[in-house]
């Protein structure tokens, strides 16, 4: 069969004036300090990629379908008629903010080729496969559970036996039940599908699928964690490290890296041992690690770590099922700079958590001021609270004191006003506080740099990483 994927992993949102510049510059400052740590510079202009999208073309080529991956450009969204009309099948994954672009895409394909069957994927399309498909004619099959992606490639030629998938026959919904292989944690990239080389794109990996955390706000922990084989986890390193440049940074976008830390000391050393052009970044959740491990990860050049501190409240902290305290992970943080001094330190914060008061977002900003101007950590991403689809928040938000608006387009977590927020705080005050931390943050960079925001503001570049342009 002729399968057409379309990539689309990012969005474009139009920040107001004010914030614009702010982010603009906190960003900035961001890489400047992040090059000042590590001694890299953060890649600027790469592509990103749908690692789910991937390894089902990947695993559907293995079977000798004909495969057509297509990088959609941010601007223009566009996929040619050629295209549509050349596949018998078009592969769409959505996010919140791009479900309708996927479904514009959708309604194009139909119109360009009217034998062509849709099929689209995704954490917002599980979450809604029912709305999707009863609202929108275009789209034949939605995800409605995770399935492995060889389980899936196997039936691409009887879409109505993929499992987890649904589908429409006399106006009702039905979904396939799952069959005995869908739990495989076996994961297979093809680079030779790309259109372009390797290192034009900013690649993850994950040792594991699913989360052993059950936080409010994320869907992540509704998959079991299960990790994957390590050869398998191996071997795309091998391959990584033979088509990238040096310099290349690979993100392990594990919930935890260190969640099976035995695994963790068998990943760092191999990497030790056979990568040598690639540095690496993850995340850490709270929880007790040694030190040897610590150390052994600075080793393997993870030149960057993130920890979730995501408020300095630790009522919020358990409200929303977060382990730990705002002192945890003060510790934790402390603890990775005395084991790895030349790693980047992120702290991700959220905005706008139920249980939010105009007070404790004021102690919010004045926690993450002191983190910065301690040294604590070097980097701290403050966003908004965005409950995506799928999880508590957005099911039952008056349970936790909230407001959540619809405009699915708008559900990014620089989008202002905002998607949500806490009834006692109100829209207005949480935007002027994610203005203020956006300064804040710029104005601590600033400093650390010895410079000046003019200076920081004045040169006409783009902010690095993966969503550099995705703000403008």
């Amino acid at each position: 069969m002729r399968l057409l994927f379309a990539n689309m992993p990012t969005y474009l949102v139009s920040l107001g004036t004010e914030h614009g510049y702010w982010h603009r510059v906190r960003k900035l400052a961001s890489d400047s300090v992040f090059k000042a740590v590590t001694g890299i510079s953060p890649i600027v202009g790469n592509k990103s990629i749908c690692r789910g999208l991937w390894e089902i073309a990947s695993s559907a080529k293995r079977l000798e379908h004909e495969i057509r991956w297509i990088d959609l450009d941010i601007h223009a969204p566009e996929i040619l008629l050629t295209d549509y009309e050349w596949a018998d099948q078009l592969w769409l994954y959505a996010v919140t903010p791009t479900i309708e672009k996927c479904l514009t895409l959708a309604r194009s394909a139909k119109k360009a080729n009217s034998r062509i069957v849709v099929l689209m994927g995704g954490p917002h399309v599980k979450a809604r496969y029912q709305e999707i498909l009863n609202q929108n004619q275009c789209v034949d099959f939605a995800e409605a559970k995770s399935s492995a992606p060889g389980a899936i490639a196997r039936q691409v030629h009887q879409p109505d036996q993929i499992p987890g998938i649904a589908h429409r026959h006399n106006e009702l919904i039905y979904v396939n039940t799952e069959s005995r292989d869908n739990h495989s944690t076996h994961e297979i990239v093809d680079h030779q599908i790309l259109p372009l080389p390797l290192s034009n794109y900013y690649i993850n990996t994950t040792t594991s699928i699913g989360c052993c955390r059950s936080c409010s706000y994320c869907i992540d922990g509704m998959l079991p964690y299960r990790p994957r084989p390590m050869l398998n986890v191996t071997r795309e390193l091998e391959q990584i490290e033979r088509e990238s440049d040096s310099g290349a940074i690979v993100h392990f976008f594990d919930s935890s890296l260190s969640a099976n830390k035995e695994r963790a000391f068998d990943l760092a050393n191999f990497i030790i041992a056979n990568i040598s052009k690639v540095s690496f970044s993850c995340d850490l959740e709270l929880s007790a690690i040694e030190d040897s491990l610590l150390r052994k990860l600075a080793d393997a050049k993870f030149i960057s770590v993130s920890i979730g501190f995501e408020s300095a409240d630790n009522g919020i902290l358990k409200y929303m099922n977060k382990r730990g305290t705002f002192q945890d992970r003060i510790a934790l943080a402390k603890q990775i700079r005395q084991a790895m001094p030349c790693t980047i330190i992120k702290a991700y914060w959220l905005l706008g958590l139920p249980g939010s008061t105009i007070q404790s977002l004021e102690k919010e900003l004045e926690s993450i001021k002191w983190l910065l101007e301690s040294g604590t950590v070097d980097l701290v991403s403050g966003k908004l609270l965005v409950p995506y689809p799928g999880t508590q928040l957005f099911e039952s938000p008056e349970r936790f004191g909230i407001i959540v608006r619809k405009g699915y387009s708008q559900y990014d977590r620089y989008s202002i006003p905002p998607v949500s927020f806490p009834i006692e705080v109100g829209s207005e005050y949480l935007s002027e506080t994610l203005i203020k931390c956006e300064r804040l943050i710029a104005n601590c960079y600033a400093t650390r740099l010895n410079t000046s925001i003019q200076a920081i503001a004045s040169p006409n570049q783009d902010p690095g990483r993966y969503n550099g342009s995705l703000y403008t």
